[in-house]
């Protein structure tokens, strides 16, 4: 759950992120997955676990200045000792980003503005990371979303951006894994 080493060169505005090897290790969305094949819930025990792992993670990355924009299972490995590294940090931010990321655990504020070329600051993002990390715990503890994942979702809550968009059908799986 730890950042080795972080650089950030403004000017060029490149980001330099070096992480340990994290072996025996697999997705988060891969962990959970195998909790619903198995209809098993995740002990009270290893929840906290993860939770107080991934919050570590968070709190560094915020303290460091960096924005992750896009925390979701996918981009969260686990271990067999439920150590966690958060991966996938090609549209992190340390400045002013344009918003992007993965519409189901973006936060409604910033859903509004995905696809536009306004950019918001690196603690308005924060607190998406937070929104997000939300969803993952809700997803922890429940196996399932906090809302129907069938019908039309997401993209038919319209911004101004996004209005000439159709509106997209998704299904639970395909979102999920």
């Amino acid at each position: 759950s730890d950042v080795c080493s972080s650089d950030l060169d403004y000017e060029n505005r490149i980001m330099y992120i070096i992480t340990d090897v994290f072996e025996n290790s697999m997705t988060l969305s891969k962990f959970i997955n195998g909790y619903q094949e198995r209809d098993e819930i995740i002990s009270t025990f290893k929840l906290l676990k993860i939770i107080k792992g991934l919050l570590k993670a968070i709190v560094y990355l915020h303290k460091i200045g960096i924005a992750h924009a896009d925390i979701k299972p996918e981009n969260i490995l686990i271990n067999d000792k439920l150590e966690l590294q958060i991966i996938d940090f090609g549209i992190s931010c340390a400045k002013n980003c344009i918003v992007l990321g993965t519409l189901l655990y973006q936060s409604p504020e910033l859903i509004r503005v995905i696809g536009s070329k306004q950019k918001k600051s690196v603690n308005v993002l924060k607190k998406g990371d937070i929104f997000s990390l939300g969803m993952v715990f809700y997803l922890l503890a429940n196996l399932s979303f906090p809302f129907p994942l069938d019908g039309d979702y997401i993209l038919n809550k319209k911004s101004k951006y996004t209005e000439n968009l159709p509106i997209v059908r998704l299904s639970g799986p395909a979102l999920l894994f």
